[in-house]
């Protein structure tokens, strides 16, 4: 008789139908492998587990996003791509002029978001560095504004989270974060002013590369919750 393994993200099942409910969304491997006694056999398959929301900032927005860059040579065009995850569309940064230093990519909403009670800023993300060039530094870097204040939240340690602590089959497909208003071990919370988290009138997203390659972007999904 065969026998069934499902590993799906840790959990263990050896029946031949498994149904299993995601508690968070995100990146998960399931695997199964066939055994008759003689022979066993393995397969997998990669799951993006998503929460459906509305996404005003990355679905069918890049006309509302410009940039900040560190040298004044740079240049990053932004478009809306249907390679996405939520929604029908996602947002595409292409640095196409990277100068070096940080790039901040900046999202203004319609009308000042109100993000009073959430716990978390979160989005997916994917990138690409042309040539054998990665990230460096502390990536990303948040920052929320309005008139009265500022709210930026940024690794500790100078970690680079695009590049650490990230299975290797997933480490070029998409990466769901989720940046903690409060602060916490893994991140600096630092306010000028007034925090704006009752009238966001901007979203500030910063990466720094290690060098003057080109790189794409691609975020999804973004939302307070």
């Amino acid at each position: 008789a065969l026998r069934y393994a499902w590993d799906i993200a840790g959990v263990e099942r050896d029946t031949p139908i498994v149904r299993l409910v995601f508690a968070e969304p995100g990146f998960y491997r399931v695997s199964l492998t066939l055994d008759d006694g003689q022979q066993a056999r393995i397969a997998w398959r990669d799951l993006y587990i998503v929460r459906a929301a509305e996404d005003p900032a990355t679905e069918g927005s890049a006309e509302k996003w410009t940039a900040r860059l560190a040298g004044r040579d740079g240049r990053v065009i932004f478009a809306d791509v249907p390679d996405a995850l939520v929604g029908g569309t996602c947002l595409q940064a292409r640095v196409a002029l990277y100068p070096g230093g940080a790039v901040e990519l900046l999202f203004t909403p319609d009308a000042p978001w109100d993000a009073t009670g959430a716990e978390h800023l979160t989005f997916w993300l994917k990138r690409q560095v042309e040539y054998y060039r990665g990230f460096e530094g502390a990536n990303p870097v948040v920052r929320l504004y309005n008139r009265g204040g500022q709210l930026t939240l940024t690794p500790t340690n100078n970690a680079n989270l695009l590049e650490s602590g990230i299975p290797s089959e997933a480490r070029w497909g998409w990466l769901r974060l989720a940046i903690p208003l409060a602060g916490n071990d893994a991140w600096l919370r630092e306010t000028a002013g007034e925090p704006p988290l009752a009238a966001i009138e901007c979203v500030g997203l910063q990466f720094t590369a290690t060098g003057p390659a080109p790189f794409t972007l691609w975020l999804d999904g973004l939302a307070f919750e």
